[in-house]
């Protein structure tokens, strides 16, 4: 009997083969786990934005941030900031490019209920109070306005075609962007 001290070729082959077929079958296995972990943290990021948000209006007369004191703008994020422990939460961890200072935030405020009473909103369950956006600057935008002239306004779906929102009851949900293009979301202020 004699002594085989290695791999044939075909035997090599048909190891790389099986190899290619597990990560064929893994690979997309693996970044669908990564983006569904990306998605749970931006959904986290908006949780502790709802938190954020209800400190300050507790702090601030039940109100939400307003956009602009005096002559200058003064942005919604920069207005929680006391309220969280990072600018990071500002950045949904699947927008790529994105950096804390860089004023290229990933979530849009809703606009219009900048400096209004939590009690004017007419159905807080239903009314978007943040969302992603893909906007040059994000800081003040309207997650629910569907007006094709304002694209960085528009909502994006980085999540499997979803995005996460903060609705004005602070519970977070992903939506596709087109269930946001009602103008009742937006203008429900009673």
């Amino acid at each position: 009997m004699t002594r085989r001290d290695g791999f044939t070729l075909v035997e090599l082959l048909v190891v790389i083969a099986i190899i290619e077929v597990l990560a064929a079958i893994l690979f997309p296995v693996l970044s669908r786990a990564r983006e569904k972990a990306r998605q749970a943290h931006c959904g986290s990021n908006l949780h502790q934005m709802g938190a954020a948000f209800g400190m300050y209006s507790t702090d601030y007369d039940e109100t939400y941030p307003l956009l602009v004191y005096g002559q200058q703008w003064v942005h919604w994020n920069v207005l929680l900031q006391p309220y969280v422990r990072s600018e990071r939460l500002f950045i949904c961890p699947s927008h790529a490019g994105r950096q804390p200072g860089d004023q290229q935030w990933s979530y849009g405020l809703h606009l219009c209920l900048g400096g209004e009473a939590l009690g004017k909103v007419g159905d807080p369950a239903g009314t978007i109070l943040v969302g992603e956006v893909p906007g040059r600057c994000a800081c003040a935008s309207c997650p629910s306005y569907p007006n094709p002239a304002y694209p960085e306004w528009l909502p994006v779906g980085r999540h499997f075609g979803r995005a996460e929102f903060l609705f004005c009851d602070y519970h977070v949900k992903a939506l596709r962007p087109e269930e946001t293009a009602h103008p009742e979301k937006l203008w429900d202020l009673q």
